[in-house]
């Protein structure tokens, strides 16, 4: 192709006579102007797209209704060709995000609050939050939000939260109340001094699970779930070198599972095994494929209707520490709560009041029980 510029050579830069002959040659008019860049296909809403009767075929255009991009097919028929990004996403960078700028697909917010905040707005009915590595310090993430929208927390590998000046726990639900499908993917919780999860989780079930938790308070909860149903894994080995009781409490009418946890508390000698979980009202807890060294199974508080479920779960005192192994403890006089162990499962002492059912395989009450670590 060839256009015809008018007189040669064109000045740098061209005279005003240059100038219009550029224009003209382009087809230009003299309020006409030139964006350089990438292709930005024209936008409307469905209605407005729908209303096209003159399309080329091939043409683009992008559905802001749906936040799709469609082709014409015909001067008045088009197909959506995909997503121009994923629906109902919002990506939070902690350090480059802004809370006042960040939008749906690709304006990054700081903190994971006001992308949820940002997308109950929007109303949509399922939100996912993406979390770009960095290091957050978010407090209280559900503070003042209410929806219910089915909603998902994505950490990528390299996420990692500071709460060494907490003040709230970092998923406080007890409140919020919110449908909260999933806490997934490579978040390492370096320190915290409050809960990492605090209330209910969702009736149709809510999966935690992140990568890694490094060190917490002595006087904190990690986990705390007063209802609903889903489960806790944490896929690296949890060791804490303070004095802890429970890291768990499942409470209220929860039915929970721990899956793959590994903990290792590195108790002082003469020192007692501390209950890694304790189970009150007429809650369940599984505990599968758990170990604990230097931790005890679960403790049940209250004397309740509580079912405790022991799966593949061995616990001890590890590298000969401590002076007292305690795997199973119930209250004394309890009639009510039930454990269930099966696979290789073992308990140095189940307290004598808590009835111990041994259908589903055997229960092996040892003082030994070091030797399956």
């Amino acid at each position: 192709m060839s256009i015809d510029l008018g007189n040669a050579p064109v000045g740098t830069p061209p005279t005003p006579t240059e100038q219009t002959q550029l224009r003209t040659s382009f087809g230009l008019g003299a309020a006409d102007t030139v964006e350089f860049g990438g292709f930005v296909p024209p936008s409307g809403t469905t209605a407005e797209i729908d209303a096209v009767t003159t399309a080329t075929v091939g043409q683009v255009m992008i559905d802001t209704d749906k936040n799709r991009a469609l082709r014409f097919t015909g001067a008045a028929s088009y197909a959506y060709t995909g997503a121009i990004v994923q629906e109902f996403t919002y990506f939070v960078d902690p350090t480059f995000g802004s809370d006042a700028s960040g939008r749906r697909g690709n304006g990054l917010f700081q903190t994971i609050n006001g992308a949820l905040t940002q997308a109950i707005a929007d109303g949509d009915s399922v939100i996912v939050i993406n979390c770009l590595a960095g290091i957050y310090t978010d407090q209280d993430v559900f503070s003042g939000l209410s929806s219910t929208a089915t909603i998902s927390i994505i950490f990528e590998e390299g996420c990692f939260y500071d709460g060494s000046s907490q003040t709230s726990p970092l998923f406080d639900n007890s409140v919020a109340d919110l449908n909260i499908q999933s806490i997934v993917g490579g978040l390492v919780v370096v320190v915290n001094s409050q809960e990492i999860w605090k209330g209910p989780f969702d009736g149709n079930g809510t999966i935690i699970g992140i990568l890694g938790v490094a060190n917490w308070s002595a006087t904190s909860l990690l986990f705390n779930v007063t209802g609903g149903t889903g489960s806790i894994s944490v896929a690296r080995k949890m060791i804490s070198i303070l004095t802890k009781s429970t890291v768990v409490e499942i409470s209220g009418s929860a039915d929970v599972t721990l899956s793959g946890i590994y903990a290792e508390h590195l108790i002082a000698a003469f020192q007692p095994q501390v209950l890694f979980a304790t189970l009150r009202d007429t809650a369940t807890l599984r505990m599968i494929n758990f170990k604990g060294s230097g931790y005890g199974s679960c403790e049940i508080t209250t004397d309740t209707a509580c079912k405790l479920i022991l799966e593949n779960t061995v616990t001890g005192n590890g590298a000969g520490l401590g002076t007292t192994t305690r795997s199973v403890v119930a209250p004394a006089a309890s009639t009510n709560p039930t454990a269930y162990a099966f696979g290789q499962s073992s308990s140095e002492v189940a307290a004598s009041n808590i009835t111990i059912n041994t259908d589903l395989g055997s229960f092996t009450v040892s003082t030994t029980a070091n030797e399956v670590l």
